[in-house]
């Protein structure tokens, strides 16, 4: 008898154990993210500028994704490698981060997991600037969107001991449809 309210009781907590872990996602996703700033990066941009003090064109294709959860943001350079592959590839996701009430940004790259993180920004008009908090200092990546235009400005800073440097100044405008394909 002992042997059977004992398996008895390992089943009942098994199926209970069950129930809230199929309950617990379905309560803590978001609702879909609606917002019109990143609305206004999603499509195809030719990226120009300098980065570390070289001029450099990419590609970038911005797009929802995720249940409208996430901008998926994948930058690719024109300039390529020895083996022909792109020097530089990266793809972003920016969205927002509910317990923060901040925009979120996960980063990652050709560089690998050392130089992938999480920035978090507060929206100022048309602005996004992230902070990727780091060992060494922190990396400010800022989106501005210039409406008249229809173009986005990222200006990208390395900061060590509370002194921000210039890393990239880049600037998006929309990609006609007769660009070199990638």
């Amino acid at each position: 008898m002992r042997i059977e309210r004992t398996t008895a009781s390992v089943v009942l907590t098994g199926v209970m154990a069950c129930l809230l872990m199929t309950a617990v996602p379905a309560s803590a996703q978001q609702s879909t993210f609606r917002d019109d700033l990143l609305d206004r990066l999603a499509g195809r941009w030719t990226l120009s500028g300098t980065i570390a003090g070289r001029e450099t064109t990419h590609d970038v294709d911005a797009e929802w994704t995720m249940n409208h959860q996430f901008m998926r943001v994948h930058e690719v350079s024109r300039e390529r490698g020895a083996d022909g592959r792109p020097q530089y590839e990266a793809t972003a996701f920016i969205g927002w981060h509910e317990v923060r009430k901040q925009y979120v940004c996960y980063w990652m790259d050709v560089f690998g997991g050392g130089f992938a993180g999480a920035g978090f920004a507060e929206r100022q008009s048309n602005q996004l600037a992230f902070v990727f908090a780091a060992d060494n200092g922190a990396f400010h990546n800022t989106f501005l969107f210039d409406a008249a235009a229809d173009t986005w400005q990222w200006q990208m800073d390395n900061e060590q001991a509370g002194k921000r440097q210039p890393f990239a100044r880049l600037r998006l405008t929309r990609a006609s449809t007769t660009s070199a394909s990638r």
